[in-house]
């Protein structure tokens, strides 16, 4: 936040390797004032807040969250923990606000009720098949990973495991937004899964991570796999007016290119919770998300000859809406390819058609007359086909752009094509 630097962690005995607590240090940033920010030395406070406000027994991973303009007066931030609270009908999410974090600092504790939003009786969390491998892919557990604070909304993301609807009993990645405009009573806002049904038929969504812009647009980055893909990176989002629990169509950060296995002689596959997303701090809407996605294998180790596996990370930026990126049926490109836009001129938005002959990293960019970059539609690895892209007519941070003529470029590899098209508003 605007005072201090929030370290947390979960703590274990060094001799048994038993779980000893969340410790928390408060690091001052000493702004102003010849502190850590000013190119003084740092000066941190240890806490175990859990204790602190007499929950020991519900001491979980927490999150603290990241704080976006003016917080709430008093208030440093909040730490945030789900790990699949119950009682037995109903989840809750824990939260300890922290308040004047470098004066006399204290905490408040607060469960909130989120509603019966899984079955949180089953543990462990099933894991996710992949593409041409019977190894499953580590999900993990319950605990929450991210969390971040604008606007009086608390926004958080896990990953949980549905009872019902179309994520029913597939570990899915659940967000919430937490209503924070009374302190003592944290009420939901709003809450969702990012399920993945739209990347492939029975997709395990996991490894969360959000973040809010100024427009109250929220953008997630999540993990997928499923039964005919492999592992990959991949995100959504959601409009502050969008309809209630709702998120956009998910997009593809990199594609997963080859199946996973990595267990070490052990029985679980890890899969890393290297995810991350953030927001532009030059515009503050465009969001940038890396995550990590199965890469060719070729690393079979002596000692382990029965697996192999590679993992990669990627990272793009995009905007919300997110716009739409449809393969075509029929047969493969004979070619690399690009079509003039339809319509042509347009308002207010136009697709464009394109195709390429093999997997590739393929980037889709759109230019004004300058040659300044306007927006870029894609970024990511395509497998060969033929695709539809649209554009809307707006610009990297969501906002209308002028009637014009405009230019569309097409990189697939070391090919490029360029085309112009007309915009009439």
């Amino acid at each position: 936040d605007t005072q201090a630097v929030y370290v947390n962690a979960n703590m274990d005995t060094f001799d048994s390797l038993l779980y000893r607590d969340t410790f928390l240090w408060i690091v001052d940033k000493g702004l102003g004032g010849g502190g850590l920010y000013d190119g003084g030395s740092a000066s941190a406070t240890k806490y175990e807040p859990y204790n602190i406000v007499g929950q020991s027994q519900y001491s979980l991973t927490t999150q603290p969250a990241q704080m976006f303009g003016t917080a709430p007066s008093g208030v440093g931030t909040f730490l945030v923990s789900y790990s699949g609270l119950t009682d037995g009908t109903n989840e809750f999410v824990q939260i300890i606000r922290v308040n004047n974090p470098v004066g006399a600092t204290s905490f408040n504790h607060q469960f909130v009720n989120v509603g019966n939003i899984e079955n949180a009786s089953v543990n462990p969390l099933p894991d996710a098949p992949q593409l041409n491998s019977p190894q499953k892919i580590e999900v993990n557990d319950r605990r929450l990973l991210n969390a971040a604070w604008r606007n009086n909304s608390l926004w958080a993301t896990t990953t949980i495991l549905p009872a019902t609807g179309q994520d029913a009993n597939q570990t899915t990645a659940h967000w919430w937004k937490l209503n924070t405009s009374n302190l003592n009573a944290i009420t939901v806002a709003d809450q969702g899964n990012a399920g993945g049904e739209d990347i492939a038929n029975g997709a395990f969504t996991f490894f969360p991570s959000v973040a809010v812009n100024m427009n109250g647009d929220m953008a997630i980055g999540f993990s997928a796999s499923a039964p005919t893909i492999y592992p990959g990176a991949y995100y959504t989002g959601r409009l502050s007016g969008d309809p209630v629990g709702q998120v956009q169509q998910s997009a593809t950060l990199r594609a997963g290119v080859d199946y996973y296995y990595r267990a070490f002689g052990g029985s679980r596959n890890r899969w890393g919770d290297y995810s991350g997303i953030s927001v532009d701090p030059s515009d503050d809407a465009t969001f940038w998300v890396f995550n990590e996605y199965a890469m060719s294998r070729g690393s079979i180790l002596s000692q382990y000859p029965t697996e192999d596996g590679r993992w990669a990370t990627a990272w793009g930026s995009f905007a919300i809406p997110i716009v739409g990126i449809e393969p075509i049926n029929g047969d493969l490109p004979t070619r690399f390819e690009l079509s003039q836009n339809y319509p042509n001129p347009f308002n207010p938005t136009t697709t464009i058609r394109f195709g390429i002959r093999e997997l590739q990293s393929v980037e889709f960019d759109i230019f004004d007359i300058n040659g300044k970059l306007v927006r870029t539609l894609l970024s990511e690895t395509k497998a060969p086909g033929i695709y539809e892209i649209q554009w809307d007519g707006r610009n990297q941070s969501y906002n209308e752009v002028g009637s014009g003529a405009y230019f569309y470029r097409l990189k697939a590899g070391d090919l490029v094509e360029v085309r112009k098209m007309l915009l009439l508003r």
